[in-house]
């Protein structure tokens, strides 16, 4: 069986996209069977070994030309931009079981110019929207139209995008704000890359910076986005010079996530190509009225993207509110593909937190072919 479902969408001939399945491939044991590449902070998540063993057969098995930048995800609207590839992880012993793996830890260590800039981190005096999967949550061009949706401007969200890496400060800590979303803060810090420490337990996201999604202007430098349901969404620049991968749950959605990646990239909304991985669908996708007044007091015609269930539920089209969202942005709406698949309605190839409540995570991945 394959183990990955590649972006269908036109882009162009140096850009590389695509999804991961939960088979064909890795070591997880049940319910988190077998490819999982997330989901291993909590208590009742997968062994940290086994996620481990699984995110170094993903490198090797599709032949990635760098490790992936991995994400603290906290369904905010952080954005960051990696200048060179991740450090790599250390290798898992091939003699040894998942529960049986001796991984070191990361720790950050090497000048914040060397791979990443904060184009939009989260605030804290911003009240987070709550998670539609907590679990989730823990783990893991600028052309604008319509103000009523469109994404806030650089001097609107207070960033220094000219700023040069002295100026910038670290990154706080990824476990400090651990599940907030929020909005974006006055500051341009840096990511900073990580080196092993040896003789420290496993931990497969030990350097994870905390953010929702990466930009990359630099071939080689692979992004990564981990979801059991909720929008993953590949950017690229139709002339391949640089892409970008989010992650957007209706709380990330509904604040301008997707918004705040088109504001990080340098290339215009109209003139990038964007791909809409598997995500909860339109059929089965049932949400509260706190998610549907996230959606429609600010705009009102999203109420086309919900379709009542019985009183104060709605199916919600997470494509459909994606989509309204980017062209309100500036992105033509024929530029914007995917979204027909449903995590949901797949269990035998797709993990799914609404459906299963314990489960592992895909991942979205995109780069730009060093050749």
């Amino acid at each position: 069986m394959k183990a990955r479902i590649a972006a269908v969408a036109p882009f162009p001939p140096n850009v590389r996209a695509f999804t991961t399945l939960r088979y064909g491939a890795g070591v997880s044991q049940a319910p988190f069977d077998t490819f999982n590449l997330g989901n291993f902070r909590d208590a009742a998540g997968d062994d940290p070994a086994a996620v481990a063993r699984n995110r170094a057969e993903l490198v090797a098995r599709f032949g990635l030309p760098s490790t992936p930048h991995w994400l603290r995800q906290v369904h905010g609207t952080r954005v960051l931009r990696f200048d060179a590839p991740a450090s790599p992880p250390p290798q898992p012993s091939p003699a040894s079981g998942g529960g049986s793996l001796k991984a070191t830890a990361f720790l950050p260590s090497s000048p914040l110019a060397e791979q990443g800039r904060d184009l939009g981190r989260s605030s804290g005096d911003v009240p987070p929207l709550p998670s539609p999967h907590a679990a989730e949550g823990r783990g893991e061009g600028q052309h604008h139209r319509r103000a009523s949706l469109r994404a806030p401007s650089l001097a609107e969200q207070g960033r220094d995008l000219g700023r040069s890496s002295g100026d910038a400060s670290p990154l706080p800590s990824p476990r400090a704000g651990e599940g907030r979303g929020g909005g974006l803060a006055d500051d341009a810090a840096h990511a900073t890359s990580s080196h092993p420490l040896p003789g420290v337990g496993p931990d497969p996201g030990g350097a994870e910076p905390e953010a929702d999604a990466a930009v990359t202007s630099v071939p080689g430098v692979v992004l990564a986005i981990l979801t059991a349901d909720c929008l993953p969404v590949v950017f690229a620049a139709r002339d391949g010079s640089e892409v970008a991968a989010a992650h957007a749950g209706w709380p990330g959605l509904s604040q301008g996530m997707l918004e705040a990646t088109l504001a990080a990239m340098r290339a215009p909304a109209d003139a990038l190509v964007a791909w809409i991985g598997p995500c909860a669908g339109p059929a089965h996708y049932e949400v509260g009225r706190n998610v549907f007044d996230a959606f429609v007091e600010r705009d009102p015609g999203a109420a086309a993207a919900f379709a009542p269930t019985r009183p104060g539920h709605w199916l919600a089209d997470l494509p459909a509110l994606a989509r309204r969202r980017l062209v309100a942005a500036g992105m033509p709406a024929a530029a914007i593909h995917g979204g027909e698949l449903c995590t949901i309605s797949d269990p035998a190839r797709l993990f799914s937190h609404r459906r299963d409540g314990r489960s592992g995570r895909i991942a979205t991945l995109a780069w730009i072919d060093p050749a």
